[in-house]
């Protein structure tokens, strides 16, 4: 619930109390003066203070996860529990529109560390001047989130279809501590827009301008466990502007400019070698957009044609190929201009069902070329590391699963004694850090290619929309009944690599060069109200299912110098929802994910099979407040035929969750 401190019975009187005494001020001495001065200033700040608007939320949990199994190290603690009570203040300050303030600040207190902590409990997450003035211009000074489009300014986010409720709001909460979402970019600096209508010519103009800082070299801090990979030699900036017009209803047109550069004086050492390896990108785009919505009602049937083209220009040192491990990259001092052109085209139809039902069919075309360069569009927010039972997992990854990533966070984490006597190995340090999988980090091209995605979630497209090197069509097909209480989909994407990777021993000379590699991606689901199907229950009863297969595959050349290789993931997801009582829910999940790697030609053969289900019950105690409690578990299994010990990498985790969470 929000609240609006409104103060007007004491504006009143001490703005009539200021008249009063400023109607005599012509005879008043300088005491008076003075006397004045402070009840003038006593109004402004209680006016000031009538646009205060507080919000927030209040969270409890307890969390116990307890791992066992044959990948699990004996001298090292079994369990990991999560308590803790916190709380969110949002707090805006508006005394008018051109001018105002966010700041939203954490108030933690970890039961662990209740007699002992050791860490300031106090914490901010975001803090903004922010205004509108004459409802076109508005404005953002410090942190603030924005998009462009897929191919310039994009945050590609971890999508998964007919997500079970129970998982899918544990993944929100983890996204919301980095202010992840809608595939938003969090950023830190200055951001304008311009909003207007501007009759005749324009129905719609949007422009936007931004600078952001992306990477700081204090920006390390002690005692954290870092998923970036690089230390970063410079300060690292950006500079962007949008402009979007429409004309007639679904007649549009735009473009984009981004320029990434390293700020050199911040360069630790020679001056000469920083303009050397300085990086400096430049990202141009155009995009346009036509319908049918000015000859057809768009609510009965629509057509959506759209296109976008960019270009990169990058002119840092070049990274080459290693001669010796083709997936390396080394740098080559000689610079040279790198520029790479992505053209992605789609076509979007709607369809009316009669009084309660729709269709929806999209066809995508998109060509990406490798030496396409843009950090804002192509840095993952998503990274396969190890949330709870962290200690356990010697730094190999050998514990991770791809659902502890996905649904667990921690805010305040310390390791044990036992745990910091291997911090070399593990990278951590004895001290606070917080644990999560998602960031919001711009990552260096460098760092892109060093980055390890999870097959399981991203195959096929590892850095969204904008990752490099693809090229083919995708399609999609949805439709919804009885009032949404039928939804039905399948989508399909069929890429192949642009180029193909190919081992150099210099610029002129290839030692081999791969075939290009296929991708496919195919799927579908089902999702029922079965409790509005007759109107037989007043609340919700939601079964979904859902099932996804995502395939990469490789010709090859020979046994010796490129195997033919083929990795597969079947998908599959299975929820339940039903509001069994007007306050209390039932909740249910399962996912069974499976990776398989076979190398033809060698006989390999690697197997990584994930089962995670859970079941809660929820109740809400009142419209802001919602005890949640659930049981889950975790089965991870090896096999590799060329290795009889993988399942020394097996293991099993069990999770009891109960978390109370009080908006206001």
């Amino acid at each position: 619930m929000k609240g609006f401190i409104m103060i007007r019975k004491t504006c009143i009187l001490s703005v009539m109390l200021a008249m009063t005494v400023w109607a005599a001020s012509d005879s008043l001495g300088t005491v008076e003066q003075s006397r004045l001065a402070r009840i003038e200033n006593a109004v402004s700040k209680v006016l000031s203070k009538a646009g205060i608007n507080f919000s927030g939320e209040f969270r409890s949990q307890f969390l116990l996860s307890r791992v066992d199994g044959d990948g699990v190290r004996k001298s090292f603690r079994k369990d990991e529990g999560v308590e803790f009570t916190s709380v969110d203040f949002d707090i805006s300050a508006r005394p008018n529109s051109a001018v105002s303030g966010r700041l939203i600040f954490r108030l933690h207190q970890d039961w662990r560390n209740l007699w002992s902590s050791y860490k300031n409990p106090i914490s901010s997450r975001w803090i903004s001047v922010n205004g509108l003035v004459k409802s076109v211009f508005s404005y953002n000074v410090g942190d603030f989130r924005q998009k462009y489009s897929p191919l310039t300014l994009y945050s590609p986010d971890i999508e998964i279809p007919y997500e079970p409720e129970i998982f899918a709001r544990q993944r929100k909460m983890a996204m919301d501590e980095v202010f992840l979402g809608d595939n938003d970019r969090l950023m830190q600096g200055v951001n304008m827009n311009f909003d207007a209508e501007i009759v005749p010519v324009f129905r719609e103009f949007h422009l936007n301008v931004l600078g952001s800082r992306l990477k700081m070299v204090t920006d390390n801090e002690p005692g954290q466990k870092k998923v970036i990979l690089d230390s970063t030699l410079m300060d690292k900036y950006c500079f962007g502007t949008n402009l979007s017009m429409g004309f007639i209803p679904q007649l549009s047109v735009g473009g984009s400019f981004l320029t990434i550069f390293d700020n050199r004086y911040s360069y630790g050492a020679d001056l000469e070698l920083a303009d050397t390896i300085a990086q400096r990108t430049m990202v141009y785009a155009g995009r346009a957009g036509f319908g049918t919505a000015p000859w057809i009602d768009p609510k009965a049937f629509n057509i959506l044609l759209s296109a976008e083209f960019a270009l990169s220009s990058d002119d840092t040192s070049w990274l080459k190929v290693d001669t010796i491990s083709p997936t390396q990259y080394v740098l080559n001092l000689h610079s040279k201009k790198i520029n790479g052109i992505v053209v992605s085209a789609d076509l979007k139809s709607t369809l009316k069902l009669g009084s309660s039902g729709a269709m929806r069919f999209d066809l995508g075309f998109l060509s990406n070329a490798p030496d396409f360069r843009n950090e804002l569009a192509q840095s993952p927010t998503f990274f396969a590391f190890r949330i709870m039972n962290s200690e356990n997992d010697p730094g190999t990854g050998a514990l991770y699963s791809t659902f502890d990533a996905l649904y667990r966070h921690v805010f305040e984490f310390c390791v044990s004694e036992n745990a910091a006597k291997e911090g070399n190995l593990m990278g951590w340090l004895k001290g606070p850090m917080s644990k999560n999988a998602y960031g919001t980090g711009i990552l260096t091209q460098r760092e892109i290619r060093k980055v390890q995605p999870d097959n399981a979630l991203s195959l096929v497209m590892p850095f969204g929309p904008a990752t490099p090197n693809r090229i083919g069509a995708k399609a999609g097909l949805s439709a919804d009944f009885l009032d949404k209480a039928i939804h039905v989909s399948g989508a399909f994407k069929y890429l192949s690599e642009q180029e193909p990777l190919s081992a150099r021993l210099d610029n002129t000379t290839t030692l081999y060069e791969l075939p290009k590699t296929a991708f496919l991606e195919a799927g579908g689901g089902l999702s029922v109200n079965v409790a509005a199907l007759g109107k037989w229950w007043p609340h919700p009863l939601i079964l979904s299912g859902g099932y996804t297969l995502s395939r990469a595959s490789n010709d090859g050349i020979t046994q010796f110098a490129g195997s033919p290789w083929e990795t597969t993931v079947h998908f599959i997801n299975g929820g339940l929802y039903w509001t069994f009582w007007r306050k209390a829910s039932l909740l249910g999940g399962l996912q069974y994910v499976t990776t398989g790697i076979d190398g033809i030609l060698d006989n390999v053969v690697r197997d990584l099979a994930q089962l995670h289900w859970a079941a809660g019950l929820e109740y809400k105690v009142s419209d802001g407040g919602t005890l949640t409690g659930s049981f889950g578990f975790t089965d991870v299994t090896h096999t590799d035929e060329t290795n009889p010990n993988a399942s020394t990498a097996d293991f099993r985790q069990w999770q009891t969750d109960l978390y109370l969470t009080v908006r206001f």
